[in-house]
């Protein structure tokens, strides 16, 4: 676990595990990472000239837990302006909707809508009044068009930052689900604090206070390059 660890899971629960820039304290990880075809398939995507890597997101959920994954957008968590955004959720373990395989609302992103952040925890620590409010999905499926997949390891399902999902918990399976989430921005993305990010983002854009600010683009070397290599 690095510093921005944290567990959803609920007291007694199994553990639902997030942990955040991993790439930048494992040299071997980074390595790999810049150098993998995801920064390609990105800018395609994108329809950009490059791909920047903003960060890496593992999600850890431990068989038999009841912690969700709420539906949201990507957006609204993380202090960004803009449209070229994408992350690619890569299986680690075989996925299915027993051990919480993700839901897409298909052609959410286009809705120009931005939801308000809801906390993983539930506890409602996460606010942002100026955003429209999340409707209840899970309510009224059948009225939305959700798509998800059965992954195998090493598959990749990409994204964009406003696309609408959420997955269920690991309560059926006997076996963890573990998903890398690989997030990409486009020359268009700038820097923008706003109510709602969520606090390990906080913390590591504090850290980058003298480096960046509001409106700025994002890049140096803690927001390599990655496509062109």
């Amino acid at each position: 676990p690095g510093d921005h660890f944290r567990d959803f899971g609920g007291d007694g629960d199994s553990p639902f595990f997030s942990d955040v820039f991993g790439w930048a304290r494992d040299p071997d990880y980074g390595a790999w990472l810049k150098g993998a075809k995801l920064g390609q398939i990105a800018a395609s995507l994108m329809q950009t000239p490059e791909a920047r890597l903003y960060f890496d997101h593992l999600l850890v959920k431990e068989p038999g837990g009841t912690a969700k994954t709420p539906w949201h957008q990507d957006a609204p968590y993380w202090p960004m302006s803009g449209q070229q955004c994408l992350s690619g959720w890569i299986a680690v373990d075989p996925v299915n909707s027993e051990s919480g395989a993700v839901e897409y609302i298909r052609g959410s992103h286009r809705s120009g809508k931005i939801y308000a952040p809801e906390a993983f925890q539930g506890d409602g620590s996460l606010q942002n009044s100026e955003l429209v409010e999340l409707p209840d999905i899970d309510s009224s499926r059948g009225d939305f068009d959700i798509v998800s997949w059965e992954l195998e390891p090493g598959d990749v399902v990409f994204h964009h930052c406003l696309t609408l999902h959420g997955a269920p918990a690991n309560q059926r399976s006997d076996r963890r689900r573990r998903g890398l989430a690989i997030r990409f921005i486009g020359p268009d993305i700038r820097f923008a604090m706003h109510d709602g990010i969520a606090i390990p983002m906080q913390r590591y854009f504090e850290d980058l206070a003298p480096e960046i600010g509001p409106g700025d683009a994002f890049s140096g070397e803690k927001f390599p390059v990655v496509w062109p290599q």
